[in-house]
């Protein structure tokens, strides 16, 4: 039995662990916010509908251990955690004894499974040998679980591909357990591959805004300025207004304008690891109408995870589940997403040569304090890590208060060939620090600690860095 069929077996036990429970209960249901954790719950929420289940669904930015204690007093008998649970093990074992717990999620275990109460059952594929950084998502193992429970969830292979990509885990194709879901999707006839520019809104905004608001591929002195977009596609030859004196979109131009594009957007990212990125394969899904934000995944993606980082996760599952007036709504939410990314930008500007930015030799330390929301700092840790604001291979550590008493802290490395693991990396700083919490991955780990040790924090993560740096230079 390789890898991949050990899993699925899992999934399976899971799924007949499930369905043992009586339909007269109620499901409780807790997932991540961001767009991998809708994705999870939407999945997860169509299941529970289709077998007629009453469920009650909660997604958290962090799953701290008073959240799960509060949880043991809920008058629920049946518990799923979707894209959280297993860095949390030791509080879920020690809380929730009395309940049936169901942890789908990809992200390292804390506690050895053979270490847990006979009431977890933990779908996890780092559990049989897979990546969970690479070869699926938090969605991929919700829909693999929902799968196994019912066979007409195939159907929904397309939502677990959106949580793969909101993951970073496409690099113009997908591996492992992610390639067997597109395969079902393309079976179903759910999704389509072409390539493209992988800017969002190329067929809803006009040219110049995708280059204005495109955060996710930063083009230096383009994004985030209207006047730079519109200047910029004069210096490359490009009329950003058409014949009849209207904004230019992506689809309308020309095979030669494209290519002007192409080039003129690879020059200005000259300095990037991989300034041809933007452009690859999209996933086009299919039973969504042309113009729509939900037909490219990627665009898909981007709106979840607009809507669940600024705090309005149920109108991100109700866009996966089809509904039209949280779509609406949800689309409103990616304008005051993207500006808050912008923004982001603009304080590293200004911040440069502070005490809030602390730039060595391997290693980037930021502290944004209240300047960025503690909800998107780690999709900008993600953005800035893959432009060339920072030193080359270096580790990037920023801070954001999450409110008064928690700061939260997120890790993230300036290169795709990264020899760390961020998640160790993050235990080894938070060790000591009372009432903190780390998880993450390999290439991707943030955690909390008392705001009041921020300061603390920073002096000991530089002691640290200045270790691991100088040890990997001497090896």
């Amino acid at each position: 039995m390789d890898n991949y069929e050990s899993f699925r077996l899992a999934a399976r036990e899971a799924a007949e662990q499930f369905e043992s429970i009586p339909h007269s209960k109620v499901i409780r249901l807790v997932s991540h916010f961001d767009a991998d954790g809708i994705t999870s719950a939407a999945i997860l929420s169509r299941m529970l509908i289709y077998g007629n289940r009453k469920f009650h669904l909660t997604n958290v930015q962090s799953l701290t251990a008073d959240f799960i204690k509060g949880m043991s007093e809920e008058n629920y008998d049946a518990v799923i955690f979707s894209d959280l649970g297993s860095g949390q093990l030791d509080a879920i074992d020690e809380h929730l004894k009395a309940k049936k717990v169901f942890i789908l999620d990809h992200h390292v275990p804390a506690k050895k499974s053979d270490l847990l109460g006979k009431n977890i059952i933990q779908l996890n594929p780092l559990l049989h040998g897979l990546d969970g950084n690479a070869e699926v998502s938090g969605a991929g193992v919700s829909y693999t679980f929902a799968k196994a429970v019912d066979a007409r969830m195939v159907d929904f292979a397309n939502l677990a591909i959106v949580g793969a990509i909101a993951d970073q885990q496409e690099d113009n194709g997908f591996m492992g357990m992610n390639a067997e879901i597109l395969t079902d999707a393309v079976k179903m006839g759910k999704i389509g591959v072409m390539e493209g520019l992988r800017f969002f809104g190329t067929s809803t905004r006009p040219l110049h805004k995708v280059l204005e608001f495109n955060a996710e591929y930063f083009i230096p002195g383009v994004t985030g300025s209207e006047t730079a977009s519109i200047a910029f596609l004069k210096d490359i030859g490009i009329n950003p207004r058409n014949s009849n004196n209207e904004w230019k979109k992506v689809n309308q131009l020309t095979e030669t304008e494209m290519q002007k594009l192409i080039d003129g957007i690879i020059e200005k990212r000259r300095h990037e690891k991989d300034p041809s990125d933007i452009f690859g394969s999209i996933y086009i899904i299919k039973s969504e109408e042309r113009g729509s934000q939900f037909r490219d995944a990627r665009e898909f993606a981007t709106v979840l995870n607009a809507a669940g980082r600024l705090g309005h996760t149920s109108e991100g599952v109700a866009c996966c589940l089809g509904d039209l007036e949280s779509r609406g709504r949800a689309v409103k939410l990616l304008f005051e997403y993207q500006y808050k990314l912008l923004s982001a930008f603009r304080w590293l500007d200004e911040k440069r040569g502070t005490a809030d930015f602390i730039q060595r030799e391997g290693y980037t330390i930021l502290n944004a304090r209240d300047a960025i929301p503690s909800t998107i700092i780690g999709t900008f840790s993600s953005i800035l890590a893959r432009t060339d604001n920072l030193r080359p291979k270096s580790i990037v550590i920023t801070l954001s208060n999450k409110d008064s008493e928690f700061t939260k802290i997120s890790l993230r490395f300036t290169s795709r060939d990264n020899p760390h693991d961020l998640r160790e990396i993050c235990r080894m700083l938070l060790n000591g620090f009372a009432n903190s919490e780390f998880g993450g991955h390999k290439n991707a780990a943030g955690g909390l600690l008392r705001t009041e040790d921020a300061d603390k924090f920073i002096k000991n993560a530089e002691d640290v860095l200045e270790k691991i740096c100088m040890e990997e230079s001497i090896g």
